[in-house]
């Protein structure tokens, strides 16, 4: 039998079937078998630890390929563009990264902007399907958001996420012209620029007068009709 993923309930499986007797193909896409546990050395029960030391901030990412949308796209440049940006946040803010991937195509991207980071130990791609509703939920947790998917950015507004958007097509420079801000299409600003633009908007996170607070009354009032019912991968 094939397991697919060798995270720790894939590992576990593995094992489980290989003590009954069957032949086990344990397969993983990233260099890490063992998830959490041994990618970022969470213990088991990491619950003494947070009550005693906390817990380290989380700053979501949304990644996306190249297609038909955005057929200007480099995949080599904006990965290590993207890559830098989430290895400063890391150094900086000494924070974890978390892709979310809107469609299933994403999680190869975001993979490949991990394989280029520093600091990937402290990255997570989520490969599940998850529900709108539960994509809102996680988008709570975010202290901040990185995106380049229209529907990852309108989501982080509606739960007050503060954000910097990467504009791939001209439907994100016209959500973002639509609330005033004003920021250059991707592949035409240095990771310096990026990294300026997320200090930024870090430091006016908790300003009522900054663009983010502007954002989620526009993208509150403008989305409140849709179902969010639709599901996403992640």
């Amino acid at each position: 039998m094939a397991v697919i993923g060798a995270g720790l309930g894939g590992c576990a499986a593995a094992l489980a079937a290989a003590r009954s007797g069957r032949r086990v193909i344990l397969t993983e896409e990233t260099r890490w078998i063992g998830g959490q546990l041994t990618s970022q050395a969470v213990p088991p029960d990491e619950h003494p630890w947070i009550e005693h030391f906390g817990a380290s901030a989380s700053y979501g990412f949304s990644v996306r390929e190249p297609g038909p949308a955005a057929p200007d796209i480099n995949p080599e440049e904006y990965h290590a563009l993207l890559a830098n940006a989430a290895d400063y946040i890391v150094d900086r803010l000494d924070a974890d990264i978390v892709f979310v991937s809107m469609e299933r195509t994403d999680i190869q991207h975001s993979h490949a902007v991990v394989a280029h980071m520093h600091n990937e130990g402290r990255a997570e791609v989520l490969r599940r399907t998850y529900l709108s509703q539960q994509i809102l939920a996680l988008l709570s947790h975010f202290e901040f958001a990185v995106g380049m998917r229209l529907h990852f950015l309108i989501f982080a507004a509606l739960r007050g996420v503060p954000f910097t958007a990467l504009p791939y097509a001209s439907k994100i420079t016209g959500f973002l012209q639509d609330l005033g801000i004003e920021i250059p299409p991707l592949g035409s600003f240095s990771i310096g620029q990026l990294i300026a633009r997320i200090d930024r908007s870090w430091d006016t996170r908790g300003n009522p007068g900054t663009d983010c607070a502007t954002v989620t009354r526009t993208s509150g009032s403008g989305t409140g009709n849709k179902p969010l019912g639709r599901r996403v991968a992640s």
